[in-house]
């Protein structure tokens, strides 16, 4: 179940030199989630912002010092699990970094039918349409677990595109990434059996947000059955078909908690169509 607030305080951390600036405002509507609240002094900068900046298309051949100017800028905002960052069909005012936690990307059919786009983690981009005048979000940004994001609005964005141009060729670069990524989806969906788009699916996530030991991969939390049929576009009924002979397989294990990849190979194998479990 989503959370829904008649009401929220948003608190506002922008990253300044060692400290942090408290700016607090009071919105009437949901606009942005539902935030843990804390104090000012409980922030100060941290190197994994930097790093994660440096692993972002949009600020790649970005100078440290000219990150640390772009830092300073930021807005770190936290969203409790379940919140929603932003609607489909809102005005695109912000992009984020998602600094710590996972975020759904859904999209809203003709028919009323929920679909997961994405399925972001830590360093990847969220809202990039912000960077561009008058648009919308195509989709519904949830947090499927307590979330972090490094915010600027679209005006600050474009200040700082003024102030180093290489954001911009950077911005055209993550956009060209996207397209290649749907079109590659589509090529899926068309020729591609569900076996096939699952496995995939699965080692996507695997490689986004999974933790590696000698058991295996293990995803916590599991994206539910039916996340995975909307992500590859089949039924439940297939997902839970086929998650469960992979179960009795010994391929992958499965509970409430976690999702354990125990054959990674034999995964990859069935993604690539060069095996079929018997």
């Amino acid at each position: 179940m989503i959370k829904r607030k008649n009401t929220r305080d948003v608190i506002h951390y922008v990253i300044g030199a060692g400290k942090s600036i408290f700016v607090a405002e009071f919105y009437c509507q949901n606009i942005r989630g539902c935030m843990f609240s804390q104090t000012a002094s409980q922030f100060t900068v941290k190197a994994e912002h930097l790093a994660l900046l440096k692993n972002s298309t949009l600020f790649q051949e970005i100078s440290d010092s000219e990150l640390e100017t772009i830092c300073k800028v930021g807005v770190l905002e936290k969203f409790s699990q379940d919140s929603y960052i932003f609607h489909q069909d809102e005005s695109a005012n912000t992009i984020s970094i998602l600094v710590r936690g996972i975020v759904h990307l859904s999209q809203l059919t003709i028919k009323g039918q929920q679909v997961i786009m994405h399925y972001l983690s830590p360093g990847d981009e969220i809202g990039i349409l912000a960077l561009f005048p008058d648009q919308a979000y195509p989709v519904t940004a949830v947090s499927a677990t307590d979330c972090l994001l490094l915010s600027w609005s679209n005006t600050t964005l474009a200040a700082l595109i003024n102030q180093f141009p290489r954001l911009a060729l950077n911005a055209l670069q993550m956009m060209t990434k996207r397209f290649v990524v749907l079109q590659n989806q589509y090529r899926q969906l068309a020729t591609e059996r569900a076996e096939q788009r699952i496995a995939r699916t699965l080692l996507k996530i695997a490689h986004k947000s999974g933790k590696c030991d000698v058991q295996g991969i293990w995803l916590s939390p599991p994206p539910s059955r039916q996340q995975v049929a909307e992500m590859t576009g089949t039924t439940l009924y297939t997902v839970s078909r086929i998650c469960s002979k992979w179960e009795k397989d010994g391929v992958i294990g499965t509970n409430r908690r976690w999702l354990h990849i125990k054959k990674y190979d034999m995964l990859k194998a069935i993604s690539d169509d060069n095996h079929h479990l018997q």
